[in-house]
């Protein structure tokens, strides 16, 4: 059997959805894996650099139409094509996802993660790690003066998981789930058969999405396993390195970014996030250097 790695982009975005395809194609060591592709808006010329790089490619269309006044643009359907990929792209064993803003730096992050799955689980990251500065995602306290509360001010809490379910679905689950680390989909896996992709579809039919842009699939994954109670098999962080959280350290030596804490675990897959997709970083080496690096894969 196959194991499916899955990605998608439109013309916009595609120059780091060809880091991503190179970036597997550069890595992977087994013969098994297939790169399937969701069109989201490339160019006919995009798509010809791209096709001696992947398997298959597949315009998804939108799965779920949640009748907005206005059309959501076209890269949005992945959050429609993802709970529906081993529809889209039927007879592989296992899926694996990767945003395309992410890259593969060893193929050990694609060897655990299928692992992961042929558990019967989700192997996903979490949203947090030693190096991150908060354990909860997004985790903030806003302050009002002048209420008599708490020596005169009042704290009101919040993360983003909490924030989102909140406004999706129901401040009684949020609050219920206050502490607990949101789950990261920019980098998962899952088997061909198992539920979470059903609860997933119906997370996303339930969620009170009223504009095009509050689509998310991460936000609908995070309700699935937390209402389902689904099985999930926990990744370490260098599985899906988010660098706006966290810059990498560098080793000279064998030319790869790793973890910045003992005991330096290369990376498996660099995810760049907003501005750490096109900035330079003064990134410190294990050899007691600082050098100014981007975060995107080497030509």
């Amino acid at each position: 059997m196959t194991h499916a790695i899955l990605t998608g982009a439109n013309a916009k975005f595609y120059p780091f959805l060809l880091d991503t395809v190179r970036s597997v194609r550069r890595v992977a060591t087994r013969d098994d894996l297939r790169i399937c592709l969701f069109d989201f808006g490339l160019t006919d010329a995009q798509k010809s650099e791209l096709a001696p790089l992947i398997d298959e490619i597949k315009d998804p269309g939108w799965d779920i139409d949640y009748g907005f006044k206005s059309d959501p643009p076209s890269y949005k359907k992945y959050v429609t094509a993802s709970p529906f990929a081993a529809e889209h792209f039927p007879g592989h064993e296992t899926y694996v996802w990767i945003d395309a803003d992410a890259w593969v730096q060893t193929a050990e992050a694609l060897d655990l993660l299928i692992a992961g799955a042929q558990k019967g689980r989700l192997a996903i990251c979490q949203w947090n790690d030693r190096a991150y500065p908060s354990p909860l995602s997004g985790g903030r306290v806003k302050l009002w003066k002048g209420v008599p509360f708490l020596s005169g001010r009042r704290r009101a809490t919040r993360t983003w998981l909490n924030g989102k379910l909140t406004q999706y679905y129901s401040r009684q689950l949020a609050n219920q789930t206050f502490f607990t680390p949101s789950l990261n989909a920019g980098v998962w896996a899952l088997p061909a058969e198992c539920p979470h992709w059903q609860a997933w579809r119906d997370s996303l039919r339930a969620a009170r999405f009223r504009r095009p842009r509050d689509l998310s699939d991460q936000i609908a994954l995070n309700h699935a396993v937390l209402t389902r109670d689904l099985p999930v098999e926990l990744l370490p962080s260098w599985c899906n390195w988010l660098c706006s959280a966290a810059r990498p350290a560098f080793d000279e030596e064998s030319g790869l970014f790793v973890e910045p804490y003992l005991p330096h675990h290369p990376i498996g897959i660099m995810h760049l996030v907003d501005r750490s997709k096109w900035e330079t970083y003064d990134i410190a080496t294990l050899e007691g250097g600082v050098k100014a690096r981007s975060l995107r894969p080497p030509e």
